[in-house]
C-alpha cells in the first residue's frame, strides 16, 4: 500500500488498476502522485481532504481558502483525461459540474463539488411535489447550440482529443 502523508492510503485496487492500465506510466505517476498532490495543494491553495472511491484517477475533496468545498481531480497522462476536461470547458457547468481552474500539462484540475439536493418526499405540499416531478420528467428539446443526448459534445464543441 503507498501511503501519501500521514492522512492518505492508497487502496490495492487502486494501484493495481493504474499499474495494469498504465504500465510503467502507471507505476512512475504513483510515485510522482505525492507531489503532484502537493503542487496542486500549492497552486490552487487547498486543503486535501480525503480521497473518495478511487478507480482511474485521485478524486480527493479539498476546501479552498474561503472555506468553499471542490474536489481535485489528478490523472495518469492519457487522451481520455485531457477528453474529459474539454468536455467540462464545452459544457461550462451546463448540465455538468463546473470546471473551476485546470493544469492541462500536469493532468489535473478543480472543479465544484457537488452535493445531493433534498428528496422529494421531504417536500410537504403534494402541488409542490408534482409540479417539480413534471418538470424533472419532461423531454428537453434539442438545442442545435448546446450538447446532449441530441448532439454528443464532440460535435458541439471544437476541440479534438489529444493524441
Amino acid at each position: 500500500m503507498i501511503r501519501l502523508g500521514s492522512w492518505v492510503k492508497m487502496d490495492p485496487n487502486f494501484t493495481r488498476n493504474i499499474e495494469t492500465t498504465f504500465g510503467k506510466a502507471g507505476r512512475q505517476w504513483l510515485e510522482d502522485l505525492p507531489s503532484l498532490l502537493n503542487q496542486a495543494a500549492q497552486k490552487w491553495d487547498l486543503a486535501l481532504g480525503r480521497a473518495f472511491l478511487l478507480s482511474y484517477n485521485y478524486v480527493t475533496s479539498a476546501k479552498r481558502r474561503d472555506g468553499s468545498d471542490v474536489v481535485l481531480k489528478i490523472g495518469v497522462p492519457n487522451p481520455e483525461f485531457k477528453s474529459e476536461l474539454a468536455a467540462l470547458r464545452c459544457f461550462a457547468g451546463d448540465g455538468c459540474v463546473r470546471l473551476l481552474d485546470s493544469d492541462e500539462e500536469n493532468y489535473m484540475f478543480v472543479m465544484e463539488r457537488l452535493s445531493p439536493g433534498r428528496m422529494l418526499t421531504s417536500v410537504n405540499d403534494d402541488e409542490k411535489r408534482t409540479n417539480i416531478a413534471r418538470c424533472n420528467a419532461a423531454p428537453v428539446a434539442p438545442n442545435p447550440g448546446r450538447a446532449g443526448p441530441h448532439k454528443p459534445a464532440r460535435l458541439v464543441c471544437s476541440f479534438s482529443p489529444a493524441a
